[in-house]
């Protein structure tokens, strides 16, 4: 299988990565420095769209959940687990989970198109051998 979208940084090595609960096009990333990183793969940009220092220890575990407070809002949180057994607990701010229809539709489009970029390149190369 070859990756339809591929993000490679070699420096700070990502330690844990996630999905976000609302976004379907962001990608939360850890790395060993004690950062979270948030990309959105929709901008192909080279810097993530949003960056947190949490700890300065490496984070080893991610993990988005969904709390209903006492008023039945649906609040959003990540929790963060660092090399010493700290878990760090931080609630997503609204705007980072406010989720519209063509979020989907996008992330579904990009996905199609990468898709047959990666088949487009494998046929020439298999047509250059052939060649």
């Amino acid at each position: 299988a070859i990756p339809v979208v591929l993000h490679y940084i070699e420096d700070p090595l990502f330690t844990d990565v996630a999905w976000s609960l609302t976004q379907p096009h962001r990608i939360l990333f850890s790395d060993e420095k004690g950062t979270v990183q948030v990309w959105d793969i929709r901008s192909r940009k080279s810097e993530p769209f949003q960056s947190q220092d949490i700890s300065g220890r490496t984070i080893n575990a991610l993990t988005p959940f969904n709390y209903q407070n006492s008023d039945n809002q649906l609040v959003h949180y990540l929790s963060v687990g660092d090399e010493t057994g700290t878990v760090h607990v931080l609630e997503i701010p609204k705007h980072l989970n406010e989720t519209y229809p063509e979020e989907v539709d996008d992330l579904k489009d990009l996905i199609e198109t990468e898709v047959i970029r990666i088949r487009d390149r494998e046929k020439l190369q298999a047509d250059k051998k052939l060649a």
